[in-house]
């Protein structure tokens, strides 16, 4: 999901195409006869419920692929890039991976497009970033992480076991939200918080 889109309006079109699938599955079975096998009857609906879902499935994640080039593109013409595959692929990516690495992009993009080089990748990911298509987060001692989020002010947790990285929303919410005790005559218009600590996951894991 290319989450630089306000995150309602993409749940509701998620929401929408849910309901589409949910509407086609029937919710009863309608009796013909009081002596219809019910085992058979509900056997029949369970295979034509299943063929239905797969249908509605297929149709859902076209429908989401389309609607997310869609906006890709359009999100990159509108903010001054040229559009390319690669560019496409690179933003459609990190949207659908918040918190990855060029590493991950690359491995993706590979998978749905065919052959890119590290090079490319590495520098569509720049070219994002700089036009305010993707934040870039440097955790210590890890690659660099991409997201979509880009729209407000937010820090992130990672777990120092298992690196799993989660947006958390600023409690004050505009930037600067820290202030240092000495500016040195600098002009601060972002402070950038990590918080590290360790997952529930790995919390449980270490306690057992």
């Amino acid at each position: 999901m290319c989450q630089i889109i306000k995150h309602g309006h993409l749940e509701n079109r998620r929401s929408h195409l849910t309901g589409l699938r949910a509407g086609l599955v029937p919710s009863r079975v309608g009796t013909t006869g009081q002596h219809r096998d019910k085992t058979a009857a509900t056997s029949c609906l369970s295979a034509r419920q299943s063929a239905n879902i797969r249908i509605l499935d297929s149709i859902q994640n076209c429908r989401y692929n389309l609607y997310m080039h869609g906006t890709c593109t359009e999100l990159l013409r509108n903010h001054g890039l040229q559009v390319t595959t690669q560019r496409v692929a690179i933003l459609e990516s990190v949207s659908k991976h918040p918190h990855c690495t060029a590493d991950t992009v690359k491995s993706d993009v590979r998978h749905r497009i065919g052959s890119i080089s590290h090079q490319t990748v590495y520098d569509g990911l720049g070219a994002l970033v700089q036009h305010g298509l993707l934040r870039r987060i440097q955790p210590a001692h890890s690659p660099a992480r991409f997201e979509t989020r880009t729209e407000d002010n937010h820090h992130h947790l990672i777990c120092r076991s298992c690196g799993h990285m989660i947006d958390v929303d600023c409690r004050r919410g505009c930037a600067p939200c820290l202030e240092p005790t000495d500016t040195a005559g600098f002009d601060i218009d972002e402070a950038e918080v990590i918080y590290w600590g360790h997952c529930p996951k790995c919390r449980r894991t270490n306690n057992t």
